[in-house]
């Protein structure tokens, strides 16, 4: 029989997207960290990682808690160009850019695929938005478009040209921003070449 979700636990899951991590937990007393294992062995809440833990219906939301998952992660490629409705292509996972100096665990729900960048490209053109109720860090508009140039050969330049050509029929463009990260990511060539043809 599956033990219902005492009201503390509840509060908390309720107040953060539905998840629960150990030390919230614990903060409430230790029988309520019991009770939150008993409720992972039970099914009626789902171990993320270790010490975060979710209800199982919030699993099919299409954006998780990536910021909880991988603090220092970013949004990326196709995730970035789903969320800026810049390409068609439905990612099967999360592409989240990591500093590829540090250790990162994933785990095993959500699909996660990381990405492990250092300097400029890791470092520049990160916004916090919010996505379905979650605080989430992703690489703005202008630096996800370079991100498709500077990828172009894994990518495919058909999915390249997919986004460039939707960036520019956008209204929100910043012309501006899209060149000065193109000079810091050295990609100026490329980039010119391809706007002389969307332009």
């Amino acid at each position: 029989m599956k033990q219902e979700i005492p009201e503390n636990i509840q509060k908390i899951l309720g107040e953060n997207n539905g998840t629960i991590s150990s030390s919230q937990a614990k903060s409430i007393g230790r029988y309520a960290y019991y009770s939150v294992l008993r409720l992972v062995k039970q099914g009626v809440l789902y171990k993320i990682r270790n010490g975060l833990f979710m209800e199982p219906s919030r699993l099919a939301n299409t954006m998780i808690d990536i910021n909880r998952l991988i603090p220092s992660g970013v949004l990326c490629l196709y995730s970035a160009w789903s969320y800026y409705n810049l390409s068609t292509q439905i990612p099967a996972d999360f592409n989240v850019a990591v500093d590829k100096n540090i250790k990162v665990t994933v785990p095993d729900y959500p699909p996660i695929r990381l990405l492990r960048w250092s300097g400029k490209t890791l470092s520049i053109g990160i916004d916090t938005v919010h996505i379905n109720g979650y605080e989430v860090r992703v690489y703005n508009l202008e630096k996800s478009v370079c991100d498709a140039i500077k990828f172009r050969n894994k990518i495919g330049i058909d999915v390249m040209s997919e986004v460039l050509r939707n960036y520019f029929q956008r209204a929100d463009r910043n012309i501006v921003r899209l060149e000065s990260y193109a000079r810091e990511l050295r990609l100026c060539s490329v980039l010119e070449k391809y706007m002389e043809v969307e332009l």
